[in-house]
């Protein structure tokens, strides 16, 4: 049976901002993956894959930028990333773009981003809402 995803959307102004948030700053394999440290950046909305209680991913948003999208190993390929993405097109009206790893590409593209610039490390997608 799927587990129910709900988005938690957040910034460093809530009380339990650093409580949800923390482990996944602290976390090593994050950095790696991602590529960089994410930090508590006052222009950042995070948003935060819950299930239950527990925080399983996020994504930052900061103008129009998608980044710093990671899911916790133990909950990959359980839609829980495809739930935050989603979450994302549907509640913003801007123009997102992205800067993602090869790994989160392929969702990218099936949220309908289109690929703008390819680095060593990250593609730039640009959303083609038309």
């Amino acid at each position: 049976m799927a587990k129910k995803v709900f988005v938690k959307v957040m910034n460093k102004t809530q009380s339990d901002f650093y409580q949800v948030m923390g482990p996944f700053f602290g976390n090593r394999q994050m950095s790696k993956e991602v590529g960089i440290q994410p930090f508590d950046d006052d222009e950042k909305t995070w948003f935060v894959s819950m299930i239950g209680t527990s925080p399983v991913g996020v994504a930052s948003l900061k103008k129009s930028i998608v980044s710093d999208c990671w899911v916790k190993p133990e909950n990959r390929n359980e839609g829980v990333f495809s739930s935050l993405l989603d979450f994302i097109v549907r509640n913003t009206n801007s123009n997102l773009k992205a800067n993602c790893t090869n790994m989160s590409k392929s969702i990218f593209h099936f949220f309908f981003f289109v690929q703008k610039k390819q680095t060593k490390n990250y593609t730039f997608m640009e959303l083609d809402r038309a």
